[in-house]
């Protein structure tokens, strides 16, 4: 037997598709589902074994359905009154097994591990008083080698950049001989 949670009702801002069929529900209908009040199509309850009046808040919210209201469809038991929990009846048999006619050895219990006892931990010595002592400090270099060390690369930069324009142009120069001696020859 199961029953619908009362906390469906708080989908207050669910419009559509609200669908609980064939679920074997056996029990009433909350009132809370009635707070589902911007339903519009499909609330579906059929095919359970709901039993008891459609609660009134939720028979209000019919006339918002405009499509596929289930909630009588297929529950039978709708108008009549639930079914009480069956009262569970103490039986007679024993539902634990007795005692075997084989037993079986029990196991003999082993000693207890003992535990050694702790180590004394060495104290610990207080390390010495701060003092007072200017720490020697390290004179910030200036910024001024930053600078020096910028032209001297741009300075490296033009150089290489001129070496490589002459290196070019003897190549041109040597493949231009070359060129012209095949012409020659």
């Amino acid at each position: 037997s199961s029953s619908i949670p009362t906390q469906l009702g708080q989908m207050s801002d669910m419009m559509y598709n609200f669908d609980l069929g064939s679920n074997s529900i056996s029990s009433t209908i909350p009132t809370q589902l009635g707070q589902m009040v911007k339903m519009s199509t499909y609330f579906g309850l059929s095919s359970n074994k709901l039993c008891d009046d459609v609660p009134t808040e939720v028979q209000a919210l019919s006339s918002g359905v405009t499509s596929r209201w289930y909630v009588t469809t297929g529950n039978s038991r709708i108008g009549t009154e639930c079914p009480a929990d069956p009262t569970p009846v103490p039986t007679l048999v024993p539902t634990t097994p007795g005692p075997t006619t084989s037993q079986m050895p029990t196991p003999v219990p082993t000693p207890v591990p003992t535990i050694p006892q702790p180590t004394q931990l060495p104290t610990p010595v207080p390390s010495p008083v701060p003092t007072t002592t200017p720490v020697p400090t390290t004179p910030v270099p200036s910024t001024d080698h930053y600078f020096t060390g910028q032209k001297e690369h741009a300075s490296m930069l033009r150089k290489a950049k001129h070496d490589a324009g002459v290196r070019k142009t003897k190549q041109q120069k040597w493949a231009k001989r070359a060129k012209d001696r095949l012409k020659v020859g």
